[in-house]
């Protein structure tokens, strides 16, 4: 199994701490987007059908791009991405040739709630940042802070219906704590509901 890392290799450091079978092995290289066609071909020339991709979003057209010009792209090679973004890049070219690609996402597009906010979304395409792109799939960075700005006014709100909010000015300087932030704080803790990528719950509930 070969691994392609941009940077460090901390979100593959499990691979390390599997038992690894005798009959395999794993390569590791750290590359960017002006070497990928380079280490696919050698991973070619190796006879390795197995290959995991941890990468930068922005990087994978490029990857994609060199993994068609080496021809590396039909049903005897398995890729395994770590990205939660590879459905929002154009795959077409890899539909027909049955390749093996597996990765995750956090985003059911097919929930009612995140078609509903979606559909919201891309009223304000045009003055805004193109957030959803032509798949209509919303990228994980943008849905997580749709969700943490969410969880906020949560428990803004929450924190209001008790007592009156007394916004203050603060410093870099000084270490004084704002009166209310504890108590914000403790709201936003226990806010529980259902956002764009999936149900969000800061607090795991105790076991009866």
């Amino acid at each position: 199994m070969d691994c392609i890392y941009r940077d460090t290799l901390i979100n593959l450091q499990e691979l390390l701490k599997l038992p690894v079978p005798k009959n395999v092995q794993y390569v590791f290289r750290k590359t960017d987007q002006r070497g990928f066609r380079d280490v696919l071909r050698d991973i070619k020339g190796r006879g390795i059908y197995s290959i995991v991709v941890d990468t930068k979003p922005d990087n994978l057209p490029h990857l994609l791009k060199a993994i068609l010009q080496v021809q590396m792209n039909d049903y005897k090679y398995y890729y395994h991405f770590t990205t939660l973004d590879v459905e929002t890049y154009n795959l077409e070219d890899f539909k027909y040739n049955f390749v093996n690609m597996t990765a995750y996402r956090l985003i059911d597009t097919e929930h009612c709630n995140v078609k509903k906010t979606l559909k919201d979304m891309e009223k304000f395409q045009s003055i805004g940042h193109h957030i959803i792109n032509k798949t209509n799939v919303i990228k994980t960075e943008p849905a997580l802070i749709y969700d943490s700005v969410y969880a906020l006014a949560w428990g803004l709100n929450a924190l209001q219906g008790g007592t009156t909010l007394r916004p203050v000015n603060v410093s870099c300087e000084e270490e004084v704590p704002w009166t209310d932030g504890s108590s914000l704080f403790n709201y936003i803790n226990s806010v529980e509901f259902c956002g764009l990528t999936g149900k969000i719950q800061f607090k795991g509930r105790s076991e009866e």
